[in-house]
């Protein structure tokens, strides 16, 4: 991942260190009118005591053709002129083109250096878009070092643009796989809690993040410490809080040793923040999520260290005296006897016009055994299973037209559980949390009539069973 990452503060130095050696080639980005030339500057950094290098550059031969390169690096500095082969022949096809270099002695480059520009003429149409990656077709992309010891080179992808009229995410449009986040539009009374969550798209084996969030602190104050967040799907992610009274909060995420590439379901969450509402009624806060900031740029990159496209939605929360009612689901704290069945309730507030609805349900597999749903409040259309051991599945439509309304503290449904049995001579109490989560492919949602997603808050429950002893 880039160095800028470091200009927020020291203490992020250290997640670079381990690429500090490897040889990074960077594409850089252009969008230009239909049938003009876009110019893709090839900068490499962390080029020390090299013997040679070659790689492959690939791009969508439908949407842009090869132009020629111009802006070679000077032989003063690379020793022995750079060969590029290009689509001329059978090994390099349209859409490809090559870089072989090497010489007799070890060359260092500044970093940043410019190798060369490749240019592309646009031939496709308005909006259209490529991606500039390092690849190994048609040859493969290493270089080797003083040693001769031969390693793959880290890259970052640049982008080729065509504008057009109506075009998103940057004048070049959108290819519909680009990692997309979203931060929603909220409204919130004065003096109340909000949270935000960051959903996400394409979001598939990625293994570094840095990003930047911005709201008006005149009308929101983030919730601390952090971390934790409300939700945080990155493991071990790290956070930059020096400037949250200002309104920003960034983060960057490595994956640990014992963690690897994420992927996160379509429409799950990437985090939620929350915040008190501290400005007045007809006050707003935008929620800005920075692709790029004064010396900061965000980055999100896969599992072969290249720069992900991404597209960013942004939010905002608008503060009024009759702000949106959040539906509540609340979820019972039972106490129970050992080796008996126990129902735990699960009621609503807020339960208004509500034509879908579904969530997973949690529990500890090894005190609670699944027995049933029933009560259902929903007049039909609901249904639920067992997904795994300690994970259920709620889902419920309502028919034709209708939707379904219920009263502040009314039941929507009881689960019924057999608790397990206290082992002999045990005195501590079993114990397991009953909530509701996300599960793969299965999100938390509230539809109302009108086809819209209901914001909701849960209250976690319990279930506690004394050892040896009765219902308290």
């Amino acid at each position: 991942m880039r160095k800028v990452f470091l200009i927020t503060t020291l203490f992020f130095a250290c997640f670079i260190g381990a690429n500090a050696q490897n040889l990074n080639i960077k594409f850089s980005k252009a969008a230009v009118a239909s049938g003009d030339t876009a110019n893709i500057d090839v900068t490499v950094t962390n080029f020390s005591k090299l013997f040679g290098a070659q790689f492959s550059i690939n791009w969508d031969s439908l949407k842009f053709k090869y132009a020629g390169i111009s802006n070679r690096v000077s032989t003063a500095l690379i020793k022995v002129d750079l060969e590029v082969g290009f689509p001329v022949s059978a090994l390099v096809k349209n859409g490809q083109a090559t870089v072989l270099w090497s010489n007799g002695d070890t060359v260092s480059l500044p970093n940043d250096t410019r190798l060369f520009t490749l240019r592309l003429k646009a031939i496709g149409a308005p909006c259209d878009s490529t991606a500039i990656t390092l690849t190994d077709k048609p040859i493969k992309s290493e270089y080797y070092n003083e040693n001769f010891e031969i390693f793959k080179p880290a890259s970052v992808a640049g982008q080729a643009k065509i504008n057009g009229p109506g075009c998103t995410g940057g004048g070049g449009g959108t290819t519909g796989n680009e990692l997309m986040v979203t931060a929603p539009t909220l409204t919130a009374g004065p003096n109340t809690e909000v949270c935000i969550p960051l959903t996400v798209k394409n979001f598939k084996d990625i293994e570094g993040v840095q990003s930047k969030i911005k709201w008006d602190p005149a009308v929101l104050k983030i919730k601390q410490p952090i971390p934790p967040l409300k939700f945080d799907a990155l493991p071990g992610n790290s956070f930059n809080t020096s400037a949250i009274g200002a309104g920003e909060l960034t983060f960057v995420w490595i994956p640990g040793a014992s963690s690897g590439a994420v992927t996160i379901p379509d429409g799950e969450r990437l985090m939620e923040v929350c915040f008190d509402v501290i400005g007045a009624a007809g006050t707003m806060s935008p929620i800005d999520l920075i692709d790029k900031d004064a010396g900061f740029e965000t980055e999100y990159t896969n599992t072969q260290g290249a720069s992900v496209p991404f597209i960013y939605t942004d939010g905002k929360v608008t503060v009024t005296d009759q702000p949106t009612k959040i539906l509540k689901l609340i979820i019972a704290d039972v106490t129970a006897v050992q080796n008996d069945s126990i129902d735990v309730s699960f009621t609503v507030n807020n339960y208004i016009d509500v034509k879908a609805a579904q969530f997973g349900v949690t529990f500890d597999p090894n005190v609670l055994q699944f027995g049933r749903r029933y009560m259902d409040a929903v007049p039909s259309g609901a249904g639920g299973a067992l997904s795994s051991a300690g994970t259920y599945k709620f889902n419920f439509v309502a028919d034709g037209s209708s939707s379904v309304t219920l009263a502040d503290g009314a039941l929507l449904f009881k689960l019924r559980f057999k608790v397990a049995p206290c082992q002999n001579g045990a005195t501590a109490s079993l114990f397991s949390t009953v909530n509701v989560t996300d599960l793969p492919n299965f999100l938390i949602e509230f539809i109302d009539k009108n086809v819209n997603k209901l914001n909701y808050t849960v209250d976690q429950g319990s279930v506690t069973a004394p050892c040896g002893g009765v219902v308290l």
